[in-house]
Parts: structure tokens; sequence; C-alpha cells
């Protein structure tokens, strides 16, 4: 068959999709993804990952979204790492693969802490009771069923330092060839490694916090991010957080769907330090409260109070949430 002859008007007979197409959509296209007018008005079908306090589940408007970035900001000490951790816990609970990013800690002291907290066990005073040859039967039935437990699930947990949002992305995409990752957790950000020739840590976060929104998307599962607080609000002797006390605040507001601020109760945490010597402040149960900073899918600024169990580094909802402002605190 003779080819036709080509001239500057010449175009393929049918349009070759733009490469954008991929990210536009109209209604119609839209509906007709969802699997028709009922799947798409179906709201209840986007209940996300679920979080381990059912208040905070109901404030996201059913869970955490696939593909969106949530965020974990304390000051140093405060139980971030610990509470990311709970996260993990009961989305491994209900099936789901996690993988967990650490920076800070090793393997052993990931595994030993995430048991602590399902097993409820003081690991301090394990870890005294053994050295003194008088180890407590019960809690070692709990942390063995614990670990049987979980052993169970699919839990994976890197400590590959200063990883790149890039790197997420590759080794996700590879375990989860293995089976789906529900889940990913990265604790920290500040520990994070970012593009060569970033200027400022503003910069650096930028570009860590715009890197993370795009992992979540391209790994289809909600990621966790665990961030440091500025000092800022300690200099100003304050105790409740917000989002502006985020190190990189400004990028994480913009990209973040929810921010989750903790902090302590500033009279619980003065009483306690005065009963027994101070023992409740050390090892609680002390009042704390888990402030939804942002929420892109509901309301935001709403407060849940918590006990933190600090002995056995884990948190539980107390009570009904409430609002705060800075007077309450």
């Amino acid at each position: 068959m003779k080819a036709a002859e080509w001239s500057p008007d010449w175009d393929f007979p049918t349009q070759l999709p733009h490469e954008n197409d991929k990210y536009i959509r109209a209604l119609e296209q839209e509906i007709e993804a969802a699997g028709g007018l009922n799947e798409f008005w179906n709201l209840a079908k986007w209940t996300g990952l679920p979080t381990p306090f059912t208040k905070l589940n109901w404030i996201l408007g059913g869970g955490m979204r696939a593909g969106e970035v949530y965020v974990i900001g304390a000051n140093q000490g405060a139980g971030k790492t610990s509470l990311a951790l709970q996260f993990a816990l009961e989305a491994l609970r209900r099936g789901n693969g996690v993988l967990l990013f650490s920076m800070e800690m090793g393997h052993r002291a990931v595994f030993q802490r995430l048991l602590g907290i399902e097993a409820r066990v003081d690991l301090a005073v394990f870890r005294e009771s053994q050295r003194h040859n008088r180890e407590n039967h019960e809690d070692r039935l709990r942390l063995a069923r614990a670990t049987a437990e979980i052993a169970a699930r699919k839990l994976w947990v890197s400590t590959q330092p200063a990883i790149t949002p890039e790197a997420i992305i590759v080794e996700t995409t590879r375990l989860a060839k293995r089976t789906p990752v529900g889940l990913v957790v990265v604790d920290h950000m500040q520990l994070c490694g970012s593009e060569q020739g970033t200027r400022s840590e503003y910069e650096k976060f930028t570009n860590i916090s715009r890197a993370m929104k795009q992992s979540a998307v391209e790994i289809g599962a909600p990621l966790v991010l665990v961030s440091q607080t500025s000092r800022s609000n300690s200099r100003e002797r304050r105790s409740e957080l917000d989002v502006s006390d985020l190190r990189g605040s400004g990028a994480i507001e913009e990209d973040a769907a929810g921010v989750f601020l903790l902090f302590e109760d500033r009279e619980d945490s003065e009483v306690a330090k005065k009963d027994d010597n101070g023992r409740r402040y050390t090892k609680g149960p002390l009042k704390t409260w888990l402030k939804v900073g942002k929420n892109r899918y509901g309301e935001q600024g709403r407060c849940l109070a918590l006990r933190h169990h600090k002995a056995e580094t884990r948190f539980e909802l107390e009570g009904d949430d409430e609002r705060l402002n800075g007077d309450d605190v």
C-alpha cells in the first residue's frame, strides 16, 4: 500500500492522549470510574484506614485516606513515636501490611517497644526484674502472646538512615509485591534525606513534604509522618501546640491531609510532678491532648483528651472529646 505524502497539515487519524490526561477528569468520567451514580455517592465506602481512636476516625470522616499524608507532631519526649506505633498496631489488627521507616531506633528496639505497647508491659520494670532474677511471669506471658500475635502479621521495619521519599516509594513498591502495604510510617521527618543542593532548613523540609505527598499518592496508601516541633512554644511557655510549631510547618500545612499535635495538659502535669515525688509524671497516667490542627476532610481544631501511660508508652482515649482554646490548657 502506498503511504500518504507528508504535509505540514498532516496529523494522526486518531489523536494520541496527552500525558497529562491522567490528571484530568470530567464529572461524567468520575461517575463512570466510581461504577455509577449510586457508588459515586456511597460516602460510607470511603471510610479510610482507622486510627487507634474511634472519635478521631469520626473527626477525619472515617479514617485516614489512601494517597494522603498525616502528620504526628510533638515536642521531644512527648510520645509521638509511641503514638505512631499505635497507629501501626491498629492497621495490623485490621489485616493491613505496615512498613515502618525508623531512623532513630534499631529493629529490635522498635519491635520491643511495639510489643510492650500491645502487651501493656513496663519494659523498664521487666528488664530490672530480669537483672535481679525476679522476672514477672505474668508480664512474660503477656509479651509472649503479643509476640505471637504480631509475628503472624505483615510488619516490616526499615532502619535505612536518612531515607529519601524516592527511596520510600522504591522500598514500598518492592515489598508490596509480596503483600499489599496498607500503611507507611516515617519516623521522623527531620532525619529524612532530601535532594542535594538545598540551601536552608525551610527548603529542605519543603522538598521533603512535597515528595512525601507524592510518595503517598504513588504508594496508594496513607503515610504517617512523625515530626518534631520547634522550640518556640517552649520559650514562650506555651503547652498547647499549633501547626506553626512544626519544623517546616509551611509546607506541611499545605501538603498534609491531617496534622495531629500531641501535648501535655499543663495543669495535670504540675499536679503529677508533685504526686509521689513525681512518680506519676514519669510513669503516668498523665492527661494529654491530641489536637487536630489540620483536617482536609472534616472539622479542625478539635482536641481529644488522652491518658498517656508512660510506663507502657501507650495512649488511651479519655472521656468525651472537647474543644480547647489557649486558656483551657
